[in-house]
């Protein structure tokens, strides 16, 4: 196996993308930390820990995604079926997991959220979780498309912004940043899918 083979084989360059955003994420973490100073990274972490949450109630929606169009590779109609049904749950899991945080947040005034500073981040977190639900399904559509480029730019995008973001500002202007970067970043990946499909 020569050079050229391998450095044009799309798994390894999209393997290698992948080591080198973990490499870029965690050298972006420390540099966050050190930004944010303590009140700030606790409020940083508290929001990606409700992120995270967003992430964990995902019902198996993008696996049984996989499972069934991958096993339907030769009916292009059942395929075209199976992406349209799998939009539409991701999409009604958005409206779901989002509208019952943000009515818990209305409800809720003088508790947790305001306890841990995030009140006043609710809406960008109800935004960033919706584009993270889509931005899931983006990434196993192009990874069953085998659009392993489209996966690689889905899963760097929003770190690198945040890199720069770092490099720009630091405290509660950097939280604003850092969840702009999200928002940002998804909405790219959303535009380039439409753009591909």
């Amino acid at each position: 196996m020569n050079i050229k083979t391998i450095v044009s084989n799309r798994i390894i360059i999209y393997l290698t993308s992948r080591y080198l955003t973990y490499g870029l994420q965690f050298l972006t973490s420390i540099l966050i930390a050190a930004k944010l100073g303590p009140y700030y990274m606790g409020v940083w972490g508290f929001i990606l820990l409700i992120l995270n949450y967003f992430q964990q109630i995902n019902f198996g929606i993008g696996n049984s995604f996989n499972v069934l169009f991958v096993h339907n590779k030769g009916d292009k109609l059942k395929q075209e079926k199976i992406v349209y049904n799998a939009l539409f749950l991701t999409l009604l899991l958005c409206v779901c997991a989002t509208s019952t945080f943000f009515l818990y947040s209305r409800i809720e005034r003088g508790g947790t959220l305001d306890k841990y500073g995030i009140e006043i981040y609710v809406l960008w977190i109800c935004v960033i979780a919706v584009l993270q639900y889509i931005q899931s399904f983006l990434i196993n559509l192009f990874r069953v498309l085998n659009k392993l480029l489209l996966v690689a730019i889905s899963q760097s995008l929003v770190i690198l912004l945040q890199f720069i973001a770092v490099f720009i500002s630091s405290g509660e202007t950097l939280i604003y940043l850092l969840l702009l970067g999200y928002v940002l970043g998804i909405t790219v990946i959303v535009f380039l899918a439409l753009a591909n499909k």
